[in-house]
């Protein structure tokens, strides 16, 4: 009979029974036809490989069972990362969402308009040709050959992006809910007058308001103005854009469309 100690080491061999034998034969990965003439070398082989074997086994088994939890870590730190990007992105989303619809719903501030107004009608300033006046009054669904002053007006704030006020009937630019000040109502000269505001004047053939501009900028009684189908201011030639200066009592009434 044969007994293996794993702690101490040692090997005792005897004659084994066949049951014990076949078992520690089979065990051993050995096929003997006599289990009871097991040699001790065989024997001390087969057990001295199982027992590695098993330690191995369970120390692979071990490592395999860190390896796969290290995996299962890694994966989820990734998995968590990735929903990390995702939500920042999907904040980021929403957030330029929001800001588009506030843009939308809130536009730009009054004095940044106003700025910007300003460079549009002045860039419009010397042109008196047949094809931008044409534009000016295409845009109010006229065609050349009216008086376009109106039109010069409402083709300024349409390239602002602005869809009001839209006419050629200078009347029109001074509805009671735009007028800041009025000769009828108001006799001293205006506190400020900003740029981009509408100014009238009165034209007594017509009994109406009959000639309007821009303000382009107000100071001591005295109106800069951009204003279109007027004349040069220092020369002959055919209406067109052009800057003049009026004198403050000479402004019937003056809008404010911003």
């Amino acid at each position: 009979m044969a007994r293996y100690s794993y702690r101490s080491g040692w090997v005792h061999v005897g004659r084994c029974s066949p049951v014990v034998c076949g078992s520690i034969g089979r065990m051993a990965g050995y096929r003997h036809t006599e289990p009871a003439t097991l040699c001790s070398v065989e024997l001390c082989a087969g057990l001295w490989y199982h027992g590695v074997a098993a330690r191995d086994a369970g120390t692979n088994q071990q490592e395999r069972r860190y390896k796969a939890m290290e995996a299962s870590c890694t994966n989820s730190r990734y998995a968590h990362r990735l929903y990390r990007v995702y939500r920042i992105a999907l904040c980021l989303v929403v957030i330029g969402s929001a800001q588009l619809a506030v843009g939308q719903q809130y536009p730009a501030s009054a004095d940044t308009q106003r700025i910007a107004l300003q460079q549009i009608f002045g860039r419009e300033v010397g042109h008196d040709d047949k094809e931008t006046i044409a534009r000016y009054l295409a845009y109010t669904d006229l065609g050349y050959g009216h008086e376009w002053c109106a039109a010069f007006v409402s083709y300024c704030f349409g390239a602002l992006g602005r869809t009001a006020p839209k006419t050629p009937w200078s009347p029109s630019l001074f509805p009671s809910r735009k007028l800041v000040w009025h000769r009828a109502y108001q006799k001293e000269q205006p506190g400020t007058l900003l740029p981009g505001m509408v100014w009238g004047i009165y034209v007594s053939g017509k009994k109406r308001v009959g000639h309007v501009g821009f303000v382009d900028s107000y100071r001591g009684g005295i109106v800069s103005t951009v204003e279109g189908n007027t004349g040069h201011p220092r020369r002959a030639g055919p209406n067109g854009v052009y800057r003049k200066r009026r004198a403050w009592r000479t402004i019937y009434c003056v809008a404010d469309w911003i």
